[in-house]
């Protein structure tokens, strides 16, 4: 011990590593809500309208409550002088779980729209009815089936958002270019009848417009996600990343598509329009709940929501080159995701493919001089490389047992998509220290089998290589978690050729620490992420995520603390 804490590349081992945690969990914040008196998005102003109509539960099944949620929203939109009307649409045949009982519903939606110089326009949309309330997840300390949702997220924070984005936009000064249009969309909870009407029967008022932004909500606070998107969607995500605070992974767009599920966004894709699907996914226990109250939003996440949207509204409505209706239109999808706030990479999927290309070139030769140089043992990188993939199926079996043993204790059901216990973060926290815990033990394994710290984060390498070149045909959009990891660790290895001592030192300090930090964030913000939409259920793909991630993180991270930048220096006594 006294050793550990004499050398200085201790220190630097550990900031790096700190440093690198401390961005992961910034890379999850948000911004703070703006005062009412400010000029843009105020989510104090915003908050309001979450109060008038989520003050009671609003679902189909309480038409009064609903119709009073209706009147706000289109007296609001008078009081800004924003020209709306209310479509009432064919009624439709909802069955009623809770009752057993066959309802005819009325379907109203609310239209808006600020006109454009060009008459070509970007369509908002958010539904305002509330769950009924068919499923309950239970609290600890509360009984479950106490009532309905009140919608005060899902979908409060989507009108009390389209409502105040409509204030800011109707007292700007200057002329807009493009105009904008606002949807308001009824009976969304009961099977997007809302939505269905717009595209089916008044398919007309959409003629001129062709970006499409929906507003939902899935939790209670987080960064607003961009979860879903059209296909094809280079000239989308460059658009989306001019929005406030661009947070957003092509793996779970991709995912998306091809789950079983929908929103209202699906309907418009289902027609052929270009876009994005917001929500914010952090708080399941309140989803589709009678816990959907007002006393447990979020005022940070409603100012989220401006924050994400302003921006993207200013960029449509002030630039001329929206206005072709062809615009978003492209042959290619991107690959994109973001490393830390308002820092959004993203690229085509061909430059995916020449990035891919170039990385397996590298990696091969990278493997024939090591070799060649006697500084790896391609044997000793294999079974380097077969530990590294023990390590990550034993990752997986605890994550699975973990989530059993927790569904037992807590009497819930296991579920890899709803499973609700009490700490849940706590045992995600718990079992992933546990697992870099276990690292450490096959470092220490690998040491016994003469391994070196280059082999084992060749081999680390290989699995990363391999995960990308699988994912490249199975899951493009998921590329980039093992493509980047890969390319740092060539150029991390790749120093071993440099001649002059000192030189290779600090430039593998360096290239080491890059892809420590840079690995860490990517892991902390995938993980926690993919705990927010899915819950403890999915342990097992977490501490899967978490293994791979590990497999370059520790080998590096070691190369970092035996560089011996203190070489020649006493001991402190």
């Amino acid at each position: 011990m006294k050793k550990v804490f004499t050398k200085i590349e201790t220190y630097i081992a550990a900031f790096v590593v700190i440093v690198a945690i401390l961005a992961g969990v910034w890379n999850l914040s948000f911004a703070k809500a703006r005062p009412a008196d400010y000029h843009g998005f105020s989510a104090h102003r915003a908050i309001k309208h979450i109060n008038a109509i989520a003050a009671e539960p609003s679902s189909v099944f309480n038409q009064p409550q609903l119709e009073q949620t209706r009147q706000y929203i289109t007296d609001t939109l008078n009081l800004f002088g924003v020209n709306n009307h209310r479509v009432s649409h064919n009624p439709r045949l909802v069955w009623n779980r809770k009752t057993e009982t066959q309802y005819i519903i009325p379907v109203d939606n609310i239209y808006a729209s600020i006109s454009g110089a060009s008459g070509v326009y970007i369509l908002l949309t958010a539904h305002f009815d509330s769950n009924p309330c068919y499923v309950t997840w239970p609290k600890p300390s509360t009984p479950a089936g106490a009532g309905e949702s009140f919608g005060a997220a899902d979908n409060g924070y989507g009108v009390a958002t389209l409502l105040e984005l409509a204030a800011v936009l109707s007292q700007s000064s200057t002329p807009l270019i493009n105009g904008v249009k606002f949807a308001f969309l009824d009976a969304e909870e009961v099977g997007l009848m809302g939505a269905q009407a717009l595209v089916n029967e008044y398919s007309e008022w959409l003629e001129n417009v062709n970006f499409v932004i929906n507003v939902d909500a899935r939790g209670m606070r987080a960064p607003v996600f961009m979860y879903e998107t059209s296909t094809n969607n280079s000239r989308v995500i460059q658009f989306f990343a001019n929005a406030g605070r661009p947070f957003a992974f092509s793996i779970a767009a991709e995912i998306y598509r091809i789950l079983p599920v929908g929103s209202d966004f699906t309907v418009f894709l289902e027609a052929g329009f270009k876009g994005v699907n917001l929500a914010v996914l952090n708080g399941l226990r309140y989803y589709h709940t009678e816990y959907d109250r007002i006393e447990n939003i979020c005022i940070n996440t409603l100012q989220a929501y401006g924050n994400t949207i302003l921006p993207l509204l200013r960029e449509f409505t002030s630039n001329p080159k929206y206005g072709d209706m062809d615009f978003f239109y492209s042959d290619r999808d991107s690959v994109f995701f973001t490393i830390l706030p308002n820092v959004f990479v993203h690229y085509t999927t061909t430059t995916s493919w020449i990035i891919i290309a170039i990385t397996m070139v590298f990696f091969v030769l990278l493997a024939i001089v090591l070799t060649l140089k006697k500084k790896i043992t391609m044997s000793k990188a294999l079974k380097s490389a077969l530990l590294w993939l023990a390590f990550i199926v034993v990752c997986a079996g605890a994550g699975y047992l973990i989530s059993q043993i927790l569904g037992l204790a807590f009497g819930v059901s296991f579920d890899m998509i709803f499973m609700l216990v009490p700490f849940d973060f706590g045992f995600l926290i718990i079992a992933a220290i546990l697992i870099c815990a276990l690292s450490f033990a096959v470092l220490k394994l690998k040491k016994k089998l003469k391994i070196n710290t280059d082999e084992t984060l060749f081999g680390g390498l290989m699995l990363n290589v391999i995960l990308t070149f699988a994912a490249a045909f199975a899951l493009h959009g998921g590329t980039f978690i093992w493509l980047f990891p890969s390319i740092f660790t060539i150029a991390a290895l790749f120093v071993k050729l440099v001649e002059k001592e000192k030189v290779s030192k600090i430039i593998s300090l360096f290239l080491n620490s890059f892809l420590v930090i840079f690995t860490i964030i990517l892991t902390i913000t995938i993980v926690v992420s993919l705990f927010w939409a899915v819950t403890i259920g999915s342990l097992m793909i977490l501490l899967i995520f978490l293994g791979i991630a590990l497999t370059v993180i520790m080998p590096s991270i070691c190369k970092i603390y035996n560089l011996n930048f203190s070489e020649g220096r006493k001991d402190i006594k």
